[in-house]
């Protein structure tokens, strides 16, 4: 994942007017679970348990489990500027 997509899910809430929240669309593969994608794109010190909240929320998940072939919005951050 990218810098950016890193930065996307640890922008304070109060910053938002100053960026505009885009998403990129991760398909699940075989293998894949939530809180492993989350520990993929939380960086070191960061908490995987927020990233899983915050992707569940974003994507309006009832449950944490991801089936093989479906779809999930990642936010990435961009500058209005």
């Amino acid at each position: 994942m990218s810098v950016i997509t890193l930065c996307a899910l640890f922008i304070p809430r109060t910053a938002v007017s100053a960026v505009s929240e885009r998403f990129v669309t991760y398909t699940v593969r075989p293998g894949d679970n939530l809180w492993n994608y989350a520990a993929t794109i939380t960086p070191k010190n960061g908490n995987v348990a927020d990233n899983v909240e915050r992707l569940i929320s974003l994507n309006h998940l009832s449950s944490p489990d991801l089936e093989v072939g479906q779809s999930i919005n990642v936010p990435i951050v961009s500058s209005n500027k």
